[in-house]
């Protein structure tokens, strides 16, 4: 048992203690089977093999075909406790195409790079429909969610729902006082519209009704949270991105009412996510689009070119400071009076009503606490429907220097400090969502 790898540089070194081989030495050899653990360039390996005479499913496979993890899934949502009384949309509405091709449905779903299917080597429908998918929503059905972190779901945290106290004994039959409270609280919810209806239902759809591209990762910025320097895809990543794009285009779009642009990298740097905005075709199917922007390349020419494809058009701003101080250095690469003058003419346009919903985001961290008013008043000036604020998530940092960037503990509380700029009254105002949801 060993490795294969193309990289003359690994000749005759191990990896986890197995021989690594090139590939001549053994693809000649016709009692080898073969596992294959990349799935960024599984199509390319696949081809090799096939050159070679091998066969899928008899002389090779893909690692993630034989790992069993919905019958894992399935066996953990049954025996979890159910925890929210409430059936979220999104596992039945929306689908979310990740980096390496992979399906989601939001950003709360915990290990996702783990079990979820990639869709480089199969068909969208047998990935929304697959078994991994149909647990999912379970989990969801039965209010367990078990594969869901509510730390990250704000959409869960804000919506009025009762965490269960996972000591209650949930089978008994009569019902306690606490449980009666909140069957005659949600009845209030529900006539003043907290509660929809639509929150206890069930739909099966042949195709989500929203799709987000977010599988290209390249951005004109490089933000001290996320990256050490810009990105841009290109030479093999780019070829299998755009061949991936061109599939997506006939087995998904087509079925499709909205289209969100981008949960990952900058939609204006990648010329990936600019095929997809500018694609009459596309439009002329799909008449909404929600844009996920750093704002910076969304320039009065930009937006005007999307203004005329589409016929709605929601915009998401993400900005971490409201100086050129901050913002340039938060946000690397950013000319921050640009910047500004893009945000002025969207909120002309939103005035104008070519924006149907504009909102911002701002990552809190020790950095840029101190500005948050301010940056509620100046997106206030832009005619923002919504300002967001973010926890910072550690992608990057050790546990030591986490702590003295973020602005909440270890337990997930607000610092003093924070607790402190957050009672001023315009954090009460309704264009303001503090650590909760924005669906754009």
């Amino acid at each position: 048992m060993g490795c294969v790898d193309s990289d003359p540089h690994k000749r005759g070194k191990t990896f986890f203690r197995r021989p690594v081989y090139m590939p001549e030495e053994v693809l000649n050899n016709s009692n080898n089977f073969f596992i294959i653990a990349s799935t960024l360039f599984y199509q390319e390996i696949k081809k090799t093999l096939i050159n070679y005479g091998k066969k899928e499913g008899e002389d090779f496979i893909s690692s993630l075909a034989i790992n069993q993890w919905a019958s894992w899934m399935m066996r953990e949502t049954i025996y979890d406790i159910p925890r929210l009384d409430y059936v979220c949309q999104k596992a039945f509405n929306d689908a979310a195409l990740m980096r390496e091709g992979r399906l989601s449905v939001c950003v709360g779903v915990k290990n996702l790079i783990d079990w979820n299917i990639p869709l480089y080597y199969t068909g969208f429908a047998q990935v929304w429909h697959s078994n991994i998918m149909k647990v999912l929503r379970l989990s969801m059905i039965n209010g367990t969610y078990s594969f869901c972190d509510v730390k990250k779901c704000d959409l869960l945290s804000n919506c009025g729902r009762r965490e269960i106290d996972t000591n209650e004994l949930h089978y008994y039959t009569s019902r306690t006082k606490e449980q009666i409270d909140y069957i005659e609280k949600k009845e209030t919810l529900m006539k003043d519209h907290v509660f929809h209806e639509t929150n206890y239902e069930i739909r099966e759809r042949e195709y989500p009704d929203v799709v987000m591209c977010s599988f290209d990762k390249t951005c004109n910025l490089h933000c001290p949270s996320c990256r050490k320097e810009k990105y841009i895809a290109d030479g093999k990543e780019k070829e299998i991105l755009n061949d991936f794009t061109k599939r997506i285009e006939t087995e998904i779009f087509p079925y499709i009412n909205r289209i969100k642009v981008a949960g990952d990298g900058e939609a204006f740097a990648s010329e990936i996510y600019k095929n997809i905005i500018f694609n009459k075709q596309l439009s002329n199917r799909i008449r909404n689009i929600g844009i996920l922007s750093n704002g910076t390349l969304l320039t009065p020419s930009n937006f005007d070119k999307v203004s005329e494809l589409y016929e709605s058009v929601n915009i998401f701003i993400s900005m971490d400071g409201c100086t050129k101080r901050t913002a340039e250095k938060l946000r690397a690469g950013c000319n921050f009076e640009r910047w500004l003058e893009n945000m002025a003419y969207l909120g002309q346009k939103k005035v104008e009503g070519k924006i149907k919903f504009l909102s911002f985001n701002f990552v809190v961290q020790r950095e840029n606490y101190l500005e948050m008013e301010e940056y509620v008043k100046m997106c206030l000036g832009f005619h923002a429907d919504g300002i967001k604020f973010s926890q910072i998530r550690n992608t990057r940092w050790s546990e030591e220097e986490f702590e003295q960037v973020s602005m909440f503990d270890v337990n997930g509380f607000m610092k003093p400090e924070l607790a402190e700029v957050v009672k001023h009254e315009i954090f009460k105002r309704s264009e303001v969502h503090l650590f909760t949801w924005i669906d754009w």
